[in-house]
């Protein structure tokens, strides 16, 4: 919106007029312009959706097939971007992080769990480049992972 409230860009449907989004759950933009966001179809199937500035659809990203292969859906939850324009995608259920250039393509995937950070929930970058924390989600009825990790991300 801009200063008068009136509407400035509604990215709503593609060139073709077909509805980009089912539920978009999170959604951040880098300095390139470009906006991503995680569009889940389903509790348990869902896309990263990677948006010009001028809101053509540039890449969609749904996983990588060496990445899922027991699991054909891919349940991303929440996308964060790094200072130096790539993305953090967090999937539903899992420690392993999806690591997105600004293009959306697949540069790494990487488990959490492997430094011990487990149930991986939020995320956010300090203004001071490269540290990320991450907030952990805990099992039901569990106390045991209810904490903040920071994380020093070097190239990133």
């Amino acid at each position: 919106m801009n200063q008068k409230g009136e509407h400035e860009t509604i990215y709503e449907h593609d060139k073709n007029n077909i509805r980009i989004f089912t539920y978009p759950v999170s959604i951040t933009s880098t300095d390139n312009g470009n906006i991503y966001v995680v569009d889940q179809f389903s509790e348990d199937d869902g896309r990263v959706v990677v948006l010009s500035q001028h809101g053509d659809i540039l890449q969609i990203y749904t996983v990588h097939p060496d990445t899922n292969a027991d699991d054909k859906t891919f349940k991303p939850t929440k996308v964060v971007a790094t200072p130096s324009d790539n993305l953090i995608v967090k999937v539903k259920s899992s420690n392993i992080l999806h690591i997105l250039n600004c293009y959306g393509q697949l540069v790494t995937c990487y488990d959490v769990g492997d430094i011990g950070i487990w149930m991986p929930y939020s995320f956010s970058f300090s203004k001071n480049k490269g540290q990320l924390y991450i907030g952990c989600n805990t099992a039901a009825g569990s106390d045991d992972n209810r904490k903040l990790h920071e994380v020093i991300i070097s190239g990133c």
